[in-house]
């Protein structure tokens, strides 16, 4: 009798599909990091325990956890992909323009790119 045989390739790619959108904040609030401004694309990958490393940290604000209590994503600090998307960005309520933080992501022997992620902080009249 014929043998059927039923085979599913899987393909990995060579670096990892990080994506960066810039965003915007108003001076002194905040913004939640979310997929529509940090992601992987890659279905694949986006059911792997991702790694999120912070290669520089915002000068004018900070990336802080949501939840109680509030803790700084710092400098060398590792993060999962799905505990970055519990992270919010806080301006400083200083009289800057732009900010931006840097972030690679990682899995077993795999990287992605360096990603610089832009933030325009729009000014507030606050005399």
């Amino acid at each position: 009798p014929p043998v059927s045989l039923r085979l599913g390739v899987t393909v990995i790619p060579q670096f990892i599909p990080l994506e960066g959108h810039p965003f915007s904040v108003r001076e002194g609030e905040l913004v939640p990091i979310t997929t529509d401004i940090l992601m992987v694309n890659n279905t694949y990958l986006n059911r792997q325990p991702l790694n999120i490393q912070l290669l520089q940290a915002p000068q004018h604000g900070q990336l802080l956890s949501s939840s109680a209590p509030m803790k700084e994503f710092q400098t060398g600090q590792v993060l999962t992909l799905s505990d970055v998307y519990d992270l919010q960005y806080q301006h400083d309520d200083s009289d800057t323009l732009l900010d931006s933080f840097v972030v690679r992501c990682t899995w077993l022997d795999l990287n992605s790119e360096n990603i610089s992620i832009t933030i325009s902080i729009t000014p507030v009249n606050d005399k």
